[in-house]
């Protein structure tokens, strides 16, 4: 609980400057990196959603490995340093300020009609190529 209620409190005083290094960010370009080695152009319906099967299990498991080698070694270390990193972890998690302040600056920019900025607004939140989204 304590890891929970430090990651909340980072999360609304900090929130996730973009000037730092971010898992989830990492995790967004794992999946970019497979999709362009998974998908290919005129591809039939069974082999996009086995491609999309590979990708998720992918990225699922080399995420949750090296999360849990990443607890293991500092648990191993300390119990003080596996609650800072489990702390760390929850904090990149939660991300619900960042969220919340990224959204924000895409409904901004679409309800005063500026699409592109809408889309480039939105590139921050995804990793999706948005240059060609609509309103």
């Amino acid at each position: 609980m304590i890891a929970i209620l430090a990651g909340v409190l980072l999360d609304f005083f900090i929130g996730d400057p973009h000037s730092l290094p971010h898992p989830i960010r990492a995790i967004g370009k794992l999946i970019s990196a497979l999709e362009h080695v998974l998908y290919k152009e005129g591809t039939g319906r069974n082999r996009q959603v086995f491609s999309g099967f590979v990708l998720w299990l992918i990225t699922v498991v080399a995420t949750g490995l090296l999360t849990v080698l990443i607890m293991t070694v500092a648990l191993r270390i300390s119990l003080y340093l596996f609650a800072a990193v489990e702390t760390v972890f929850t904090y990149y998690v939660l991300a619900a300020g960042s969220l919340r302040d990224e959204s924000m600056k895409v409904y901004t920019s679409l309800a005063g009609g500026d699409i592109e900025g809408a889309r480039r607004d939105l590139s921050m939140i995804v990793g999706r190529d948005t240059g060609t989204l609509g309103a």
